[in-house]
């Protein structure tokens, strides 16, 4: 999977830099995605999944703060599909008080949620 990966992703990015910023098309849960959002949704799955490989092989695995932020940022716009009403109005205050990789891994669901809040939050993550 690792080179895969590593042989397609080059292709996907350079792909992905053609398409102008301000097209949009449809995506899950009824959400409209640009070429920004869709990239960061890529940047988490492969830092995700990168996670679940490790893990797997019994490697470490550290997803970057960074690289958290720009998944959040990018996806932003996504959230509101994804999330159900409470989650919508909880979402801000999480943003604000929680550390970008936390974010990331609960919403993912890949490690417990760092906080009860942030627990509440991944509560209401709309089935996709």
């Amino acid at each position: 999977m690792a080179e895969r990966i590593e042989a397609d992703g080059a292709t996907v990015l350079s792909k992905l830099r053609l398409v102008p910023v301000d097209v949009t098309w449809r995506f899950h849960a009824g959400a409209t995605a640009t070429v920004i959002s869709s990239t960061a949704v890529i940047l988490g799955e492969l830092l995700i999944h990168g996670q679940d490989i490790a893990r797997a092989t019994s490697h470490d695995w550290r997803i970057d703060e960074l690289d958290a932020a720009l998944i959040i940022s990018g996806t932003r716009p996504l959230m509101d599909h994804w999330l159900d009403p409470e989650g919508r109005q909880m979402l801000p205050g999480i943003l604000e008080t929680h550390h970008p990789v936390d974010i990331v891994e609960s919403m993912f669901r890949r490690d417990p949620p760092a906080s009860p809040a942030l627990a509440a939050l991944v509560t209401h993550i709309a089935p996709i």
